[in-house]
């Protein structure tokens, strides 16, 4: 569990990427980018968890389960330079507030969905893959 957590941290953490792709092509592109990253990376974790990987018998490597979960957060890393870099760019006097108001909403974020999980996730032996 550690070593997901840590391919998890690495996809969320790396938004170098994201950057070059902002400044290159815009927020549009970005966001389209970091949808498509989301949408691949929960899209195989899913897949994973209910078992419908095609081309592996039992268990997939550990290794292709991590960097689906490094694709998928990722993906997030995408939407918060996006967001983020435009926000700056439309309130350039306001720069400070606005990093500190956006930051401040995704850490409140995770702090709600953790609890809506924690309230509203099935009980049972496969509830991950019912939740997801």
């Amino acid at each position: 569990m550690d070593l997901l957590g840590s391919f998890k941290d690495v996809g969320a953490y790396f938004g170098v990427l994201g950057g070059l792709v902002f400044d290159a092509f815009g927020p549009r592109v970005t966001l389209v980018t970091g949808a498509a990253m989301h949408t691949l990376g929960y899209l195989g974790i899913y897949a994973t968890l209910r078992g419908t990987t095609r081309g592996f018998r039992g268990k997939p490597p550990i290794w292709r389960t991590g960097c689906l979960i490094a694709l998928a957060a990722n993906g997030n890393s995408f939407f918060d330079t996006a967001v983020l870099l435009s926000s700056m760019n439309n309130f350039p006097t306001e720069k400070g507030t606005v990093a500190g108001l956006l930051k401040s909403y995704l850490g409140l974020s995770s702090a709600i969905f953790a609890q809506l999980y924690v309230t509203v996730a099935p009980t049972g032996e496969h509830h991950s893959v019912s939740f997801i």
